[in-house]
Parts: C-alpha cells; structure tokens; sequence
C-alpha cells in the first residue's frame, strides 16, 4: 500500500509512475494548503492511481495541519 501525506510531484515525476501501480493508495491532503495545493498535486496523484484508492480530504486545513506543533510552519504562519 501507498500512503501520501500532502504529496508533491517530483523530478521523475510521482505522479505519472501512479499510472503502473496496482497497489492500494490513500491520499491525505488539506483543501487550503499553499504550499502543495490540492489542484496541483493531490488531485493529479489521485487521478492517476491504477489501482485501488481513497482520497480524504481535511476541510479547512493548511499544509500544517499535518503537524505537531513543532515545526518551521509555526515560525512562517
């Protein structure tokens, strides 16, 4: 299984080499993160999944809302 937590496209790019993968996937991303938005990079991620998937989606979180308190997005927010 795959898991990606606000998952960003890469040089060779993630996304295209989803198109080969029968593994299940789980997308987790948040609907306000500007740092890897929904649009540019979950929702490709997702679209492009072979095999079995799940998208959650957390409603009006940020790309920080995936942390514990402890990192560099509470000295920029």
């Amino acid at each position: 299984a795959v898991c990606g937590l606000a998952p960003a496209n890469t040089n060779p790019s993630a996304i295209t080499s989803l198109a080969n993968n029968t593994k299940p996937v789980s997308i987790i991303s948040s609907e306000l993160d500007n740092v890897v938005p929904e649009a540019d990079h979950a929702a490709p991620f997702y679209q492009s999944t072979a095999g079995p998937k799940h998208w959650i989606k957390i409603k009006g979180g940020g790309h920080c809302e995936f942390s514990d308190g402890t990192t560099i997005c509470d000295l920029v927010s």
